[in-house]
């Protein structure tokens, strides 16, 4: 099976009422995937109660997201128009990278929401160092203000829609009859 037929096979058991632990076995059975592998593409799929637990906050990123993909989109267009070749291509890139990341921010991919973590990150390390260095204005509060909340709210979505699996120890006997240890993922759900 392929990841993304794995994926659609871990949301049909996850609407199926399902836990992510029962998923994770019984993908790690149908495939010859490593079990981190399985475990990863089972994290990456939010199940229901998740995401209407994390409905608000989803719906406000979103919200913010749309400003800042209207916002590039609005300056974009006066780039075409009055920059040079170069700006409005990096401009383009932008409005593009935006636009992708809202898609992946309504399909619930955790790509999107680790992306989002950087880029925005990296964006308002930008917008402050110019405030700082350019002197502070109205426009930079704006910005920071914007680039704060879409480098906060996907870090608290992703933990949330997406928690973590734990690698436990196990005890078990192998042929010989000797007690051993391995490693077993573990989903809390």
């Amino acid at each position: 099976m392929t990841k993304s037929q794995l994926r659609k096979y871990t949301q049909d058991c996850l609407d199926a009422g399902k836990s992510k632990h029962e998923t994770y076995e019984e993908l790690k059975l149908m495939t010859s995937m490593k079990p981190e592998a399985v475990a990863n593409i089972v994290q990456a799929v939010p199940n229901q109660k998740l995401k209407d637990l994390n409905q608000v906050p989803q719906i406000l990123l979103l919200i913010v997201m749309g400003i800042y993909v209207a916002s590039h989109a609005f300056i974009l267009y006066v780039s075409l128009k009055y920059e040079s070749v170069l700006d409005s291509f990096w401009m383009s890139v932008r409005f593009l990278a935006s636009l992708i990341l809202f898609f992946g921010f309504m399909l619930y991919r955790i790509e999107a929401y680790r992306v989002a973590k950087i880029w925005m990150g990296l964006g308002l390390l930008r917008f402050t160092t110019l405030a700082l260095l350019e002197g502070f204005e109205w426009l930079h509060f704006v910005d920071i203000l914007l680039l704060l909340s879409l480098v906060i709210l996907p870090a608290y979505l992703e933990i949330k829609l997406f928690p973590s699996y734990r690698i436990v120890k196990e005890l078990y006997q192998n042929r010989l009859g000797e007690d051993r240890l391995r490693n077993t993922i573990r989903f809390d759900d």
